[in-house]
């Protein structure tokens, strides 16, 4: 996109002092870095705030001014003021500070273009011409066309100096925050902060020191994320049903969590400012960065409406990248980490393992499987969770937040926890999930524990009668469950229980006092990918009420019997207690995957 010297005079703001006496005084210059927002002085503020030179110094300016001030665009709407407030903050300071950025509160005229903004060394443009646009002794404001950077000064910014023409007096003190532009590469390179005027035979020429470009990146990187969270906000609110909306904030949060995982708690704006300007970026993005790169993730899930995807590739292209590129580009990164594109999840995978240094938390991560027919653990997606450490209380809660809060309500995923065997026989499921209204996992969601091979390392003989045993499940799945679940009694001996364990996928424990023992011995020998018990003994001959269902049904139906205790009067009944192991080797966590040299 172009920008003419012209486009430059028409993104000039002119700042406002309003006196007592009701007449407006122009005390400044400023000027349209991003849609909505303009760059200034820290000082020009603080004189529209009617603070005197003396006292730009005073602790109590340190602090972001919160009174509005008013300004206009005098070349595109002369007297047409808009309200603006300072949502960045720099104090006065000759050397190192006094920069300003306002957000306008009404619209700016539409043929103001932000300014292009480009970062050179002083040697690369000391013998281009300069202009300097901004308002001195006219209100009505003027250009200076023959300035060039003379030298570096303290602070590293330089000096500006008019040759040829000595007695020039068009930079004045309401210069401050004026744009430095660069004719030949067109481009603003700098603001003006000071300005000295000549007043002695002794000083000849009037004199600016201007702030390059170098020296703003960390304002501009900021500028940039509050135009993308503007960008978000207002294409949420124009979204129109509460379901668009809904859908939009989870592609939002899921984006977000995918770039920045550590940003749990923090609002969407604190996070698209971390991205900007603490995040590294990915390998191979080091040019566009993390925000860049977060737009794009974005664009490739499902759930963003066509007029935000209009304004993300528009907001792309400002900040110097070609959108079309970027996506082929990035789209083809994601097929090769099987990026999850939208939000639906038919299984939750919950990895938990023991903190060694405590007995009550969990260290806990989570993934999300749109599809298990399409899922593959060597080529995963991202992890909604890469790791969290919970207390035994908070994972549900968690939980349970996690799933409403990021993943669409349809399908309803069936979670799978990923726990150490002598975890077995905990109660996660029926543990509070809803410090409000009491609601468990359980009664929401199929629920199955699995073994964490991440504690139990699986081998080659287990893993074979695993995946053989899987298979004629398979082939049962339409099957009545009261006919293909077998009993057994494990109070026999070790020797003949795994007799009766091998011929079978899927069994019903009852006499069974140590699961996380039982399975330990299970896999010494076999593999039993199905089981079902009650964890109160008193309960185990009902357990044939919850197999009139197939086999494939069963995660289901347990969660009915689920419900239904949870919403009874009368407890304990056999929802309470109920346990079942469902071994799934398609689901596995990736960094669970099996590994032959474990063996």
């Amino acid at each position: 996109m172009t920008f003419t010297v012209e486009d430059y005079e028409k993104a000039i703001a002119r700042i406002f002092l309003l006196k007592q006496d009701k007449e407006e005084h122009v005390i400044g210059t400023g000027f349209l870095i991003a849609p909505g927002y303009v760059l200034t002085c820290a000082h020009v503020v603080l004189q529209a705030n009617n603070v005197n030179a003396d006292n730009f110094t005073n602790s109590e300016y340190k602090k972001q001014p919160k009174t509005e001030i008013y300004l206009d665009f005098p070349v595109l709407a002369s007297g047409q003021k808009i309200n603006a407030k300072v949502v960045v903050w720099l104090p006065y300071n000759l050397e190192n500070g006094d920069v300003a950025v306002l957000k306008l509160l009404t619209s700016h005229p539409q043929e103001a273009k932000p300014m292009p903004l480009v970062e050179v060394s002083r040697a690369e443009v000391e013998n281009d011409k300069h202009s300097v646009y901004g308002f001195g002794k006219s209100s009505a404001g003027g250009r200076s066309d023959a300035y060039r950077p003379k030298a570096n000064v303290a602070g590293g910014r330089f000096q500006l100096c008019k040759y040829g023409d000595p007695n020039d007096e068009t930079i004045q003190p309401g210069f401050s925050g004026a744009p430095v532009w660069n004719d030949s590469r067109q481009c603003v390179i700098g603001m003006v902060a000071t300005a000295t005027v000549a007043n002695d035979k002794e000083e000849k020429q009037n004199t600016a020191y201007a702030i390059p470009i170098r020296q703003l990146q960390t304002i501009l990187k900021q500028v940039n994320a509050f135009c993308l969270h503007d960008i978000l906000a207002q294409s949420l609110n124009r979204c129109g049903s509460n379901e668009k909306q809904d859908q939009f904030r989870k592609a939002i949060d899921k984006a977000l969590l995918d770039c920045n995982p550590q940003g749990s708690g923090r609002t969407w704006q604190q996070q698209l400012v971390d991205l900007s300007i603490d995040r590294p970026p990915p390998t191979g993005w080091e040019t566009e960065g993390r925000l860049v790169y977060f737009v794009m993730m974005l664009a490739l899930i499902n759930g963003r409406p066509t007029s935000a995807l209009e304004e993300l590739k528009a907001w792309v292209e400002r900040c110097g990248h070609k959108y079309s590129d970027l996506f082929v580009r990035f789209n083809d990164e994601m097929k090769q980490k099987n990026f999850l594109a939208s939000n639906e999840c038919e299984c939750l995978m919950v990895a938990v393992e023991q903190v060694e240094t405590s007995t009550d938390e969990l260290r806990v991560s989570l993934w999300a499987v749109p599809n298990r027919e399409t899922y593959n653990a060597d080529n995963p997606p991202m992890p909604l969770v890469p790791e969290k450490v919970l207390s035994r209380q908070e994972l549900p809660v968690f939980v349970r937040e996690l799933i409403r809060e990021k993943l669409n309500p349809e399908p309803t995923p069936t979670i799978h926890l990923f726990v150490s065997r002598k975890l077995f026989g905990e109660n996660f499921e029926m543990l509070s999930a809803s410090p409000m209204l009491g609601a468990v996992l359980g009664s929401e969601y199929p629920f199955v524990v699995r073994t964490n091979p991440r504690t139990h390392p699986v081998g080659n003989h287990y893993k074979h009668e695993w995946h053989k045993k899987w298979k004629q499940l398979e082939e049962a799945l339409e099957k009545k469950g009261g006919s293909e679940v077998k009993i057994i009694d494990c109070s026999q001996p070790p020797k003949n229980l795994i007799s009766k364990i091998k011929g079978i996928y899927a069994a019903r424990l009852k006499e069974c006092n140590s699961v996380d023992e039982l399975f330990d011995l299970i896999a010494e020998a076999t593999a039993l990918p199905v089981a079902l018990w009650s964890r109160d003994p008193a309960f185990q001959k009902n357990l044939h009420r919850v197999l009139k269902c197939t086999v494939k049904e069963l995660p289901e139906r347990i969660r009915q019997e689920r419900e239904k205790a949870y919403n009874s009067e009368k407890k304990p009944l056999l929802g309470h207690h109920l346990s079942l192991v469902w071994e799934d080797p398609k689901i596995v966590p990736p960094d669970m995957q099996f590994n032959s040299e474990m063996c």
